[in-house]
């Protein structure tokens, strides 16, 4: 039996909700430009995000997991990335095309995204009060005032953050300010670039928290980035797994943590800590492949337990295995035509 499949809408198989998605991402790829040419770092991704839903992109260093947010935002260097797609929407309005013009404009309204480093997303000779303002002057409707939207994300004592200067904030106060900033036009989507990476636990427990909170009050629907499937099962709705480049399972959080169906995803859950377990934690070994130099067949081959001669051969694609789920992986069984409807 073949498993390699190219199908291409496979998310639309995934989405947790019907209607109109928020965000629609069709057959995304992007280029670096480097001295050696364009070398490919994303790869062909599809996936959709519905109304009010936190979709967690999760995987190891360099899997293309930021590079996928910066790419839909358009916020590479200019002449550094080439971003290519079938199609990208955003609230239904097809962003493919668009130039820097119209992308700000986007960026003002329907769309924000928070850094995973706080620090270099403010302007350290600006008051707090002045940046985000300067947020809320994009914002549809009345003109709030920045104590308020400070108020808003649980920061203490707003009326004093207001006029100071970030570097007296602390990391989990500079993230609030942030989500502040990324919430003021009341954008429909928010990427979240790995928001508490440098976070202590309590403080990281609270942001997720907030954005969850702020996601059930304003129906903002969330591409949260992260390594952590930890972070995922605590906050999102759907996951996608990522793998040099590649989408390699998708479906809802509960059921991929429960029965994932990807040997990465299941080394991924090996090395995560558990609540009292005693033994030692399965490592992964090897590291992802240099995208100048991918293996033969399965990316993820070279470090699979479970890898067979033809894993060495055979490049999967994304499948769907169930009506919620799908997964790149020759050992996957697809959803036989008719099934589940």
């Amino acid at each position: 039996m073949n498993n390699h499949s190219s199908e291409g809408d496979i998310s639309r198989t995934n989405s947790r909700a019907s209607g109109d998605p928020v965000l629609s991402v069709s057959h995304l790829s992007c280029e670096f430009k480097t001295r050696s040419g364009w070398i490919r770092v994303v790869d062909d991704i599809s996936f959709d995000v519905q109304p009010g839903e936190i979709l967690g992109l999760v995987g190891e260093s360099g899997s293309g997991k930021s590079v996928t947010c910066l790419s839909l935002m358009r916020l590479h260097k200019k002449g550094q990335a080439r971003v290519t797609a079938e199609s990208l929407k955003i609230d239904g309005e097809e962003t493919r095309d668009y130039d820097d013009r119209a992308m700000r404009r986007l960026r003002g309204t329907k769309v924000s995204m928070i850094l995973q480093d706080p620090m270099s997303s403010l302007n350290p000779t600006l008051t707090i009060g002045s940046q985000v303002n300067e947020a809320l002057k994009r914002a549809p409707g009345p003109r709030r005032k920045p104590v308020d939207s400070l108020r808003e994300v649980h920061l203490s004592s707003p009326e004093r953050r207001v006029s100071q200067y970030p570097h007296v904030l602390s990391g989990g106060m500079r993230q609030r300010v942030c989500i502040a900033m990324a919430l003021a036009s009341r954008p429909k989507l928010l990427f979240a670039d790995e928001p508490t990476t440098a976070l202590d636990v309590t403080i990281q427990s609270q942001i997720l928290a907030l954005l969850k909170r702020l996601r059930d009050e304003h129906g903002t629907s969330v591409v949260l980035v992260t390594h952590d499937l930890g972070v995922v099962a605590q906050t999102c709705d759907r996951v996608a797994v990522m793998y040099s480049g590649r989408i390699v399972e998708m479906g809802p959080v509960r059921d991929v943590l429960r029965n994932p169906q990807h040997p990465y995803t299941r080394g991924l859950l090996a090395a995560l800590p558990r609540v009292g377990h005693r033994g030692e934690l399965k490592i992964m070994e090897g590291q992802p492949p240099d995208p100048r130099a991918l293996p033969p067949g399965c990316r993820f081959a070279p470090r699979c337990p479970e890898a067979t001669e033809e894993c060495h051969r055979t490049d999967p694609r994304l499948v769907v295995t169930s009506a919620s789920r799908s997964c790149a992986c020759l050992k996957a069984q697809p959803m036989v035509q008719g099934a589940g409807a």
